[in-house]
């Protein structure tokens, strides 16, 4: 089996002209719904799921488990898959797709490099990924 990862120019060829599938992590407590400022581009200084891309070779429940302690410092257990969010123009070249997950949090948290800013909000703040906004409206009450 290669698991090799794509250097940058490969994975920017690849990703400019097909969809990148990714995992985002829906995380709902009596404080609210769980999202994290990004510091990177897209979207930079937006509120966002925690989440990203599902590499070559790995299965769902391991990218949502590294995704997971990538960007929370914590292990999560998966509810259910709530939907999808498509993610047409995203940034200069990616089309995404990321499948939406309930999970539950099983440690504390931290931040990371890409979101070092986590709350829960039991209201949606202004500076929310505009396609994640119309997701979350479904689920805030």
């Amino acid at each position: 089996m290669n698991n090799k990862v794509l250097s940058d120019k490969d994975y920017l060829y690849v990703y400019s002209r097909t969809p990148r599938l990714c995992v985002d992590l829906f995380i709902k407590n009596k404080g609210g719904v769980l999202l994290a400022k990004r510091l990177i581009p897209p979207f930079k200084n937006f509120w966002s799921f925690p989440g990203g891309r599902v590499r070559h070779r790995e299965s769902i429940a391991s990218a949502i488990t590294r995704v997971a302690k990538a960007e929370l410092g914590s292990n999560v257990k998966v509810n259910k898959m709530l939907g999808y969010i498509e993610y047409p123009r995203e940034g200069k070249f990616f089309h995404s797709v990321s499948l939406v997950f309930e999970v539950v949090l099983l440690a504390k948290i931290k931040g990371s490099e890409q979101a070092d800013e986590i709350k829960f909000f039991k209201t949606l703040p202004k500076m929310v990924h505009p396609w994640e906004r119309k997701f979350l409206l479904k689920y805030i009450k």
